[in-house]
């Protein structure tokens, strides 16, 4: 079974001004994707507040977002747990975001995960599929910029990876091959070196028309 935790991070990219058809875009390609493996997928939209109160705008962009990931579970015939519409119909949300707005307990998402468990054979498979022509690479930062970079190995029980080092005055410039690919994601840490827990530092992605900031605090991923 694969499990999507949707909903929450899917409103916040709304709710921080990136536009809808960009968030259907690539919404869009991961359905496609996932309708084409051989396994149980299995959806949970979660339940949040508004990220500030007096937010006159969320519920607009709430329902924009959840009715958007409705409408694709259903045409895909995905398995899905609704805990947002759950909570409104009794009236539960306030409650169960006075301390946090947009994680749940963890007390009730480990019920949540040992009733899953429990009873997954009552989840059925999708029937519905559509193939994508996306063409997807996963690369490193030497071969996305041809660059020679100090690295540093990191492992665990579960993986083995390499980060590597930018100093901060360096400027990496694309490589030729990766022209006419679109940039959807970059993973960035800040832990190459020991730091202060309050240090920041921020990684900028521009071309003639965009710039981007990623900011990165302490040692988070």
């Amino acid at each position: 079974m694969i499990i999507i935790e949707t909903n929450v991070n899917d409103y916040d990219m709304l709710y921080y001004t990136i536009d809808f058809e960009n968030i259907a875009l690539y919404m869009n390609i991961l359905f496609k994707k996932l309708s084409c493996f051989k396994s149980k997928i299995l959806f949970l939209i979660l339940p949040f507040m508004a990220r500030e109160t007096g937010d006159k705008d969320y519920i607009e962009r709430r329902d924009i977002i959840e009715n958007f990931l409705r409408q694709k579970i259903n045409h895909f015939g995905f398995n899905f747990i609704d805990m947002q519409t759950y909570y409104n119909k009794f009236d539960i949300l306030p409650f169960f975001t006075q301390i946090d707005r947009v994680h749940q307990p963890e007390g009730i998402m480990r019920i949540l995960g040992k009733t899953i468990i429990k009873n997954m054979h009552k989840f059925h498979f999708h029937t519905h599929k559509e193939e994508t022509k996306s063409k997807f690479l996963i690369t490193t930062a030497p071969e996305l910029f041809k660059e020679k970079l100090e690295s540093k190995k990191l492992a665990n029980s579960l993986f083995e990876e390499y980060i590597y080092k930018l100093d901060f005055d360096m400027k990496l410039k694309f490589s030729e091959k990766f022209k006419n690919f679109q940039l959807m994601g970059i993973a960035l840490c800040n832990f190459f070196e020991n730091i202060d827990n309050t240090a920041y530092a921020s990684f900028i992605v521009e071309n003639k028309e965009k710039k981007i900031i990623k900011k990165i605090k302490s040692s988070f991923f």
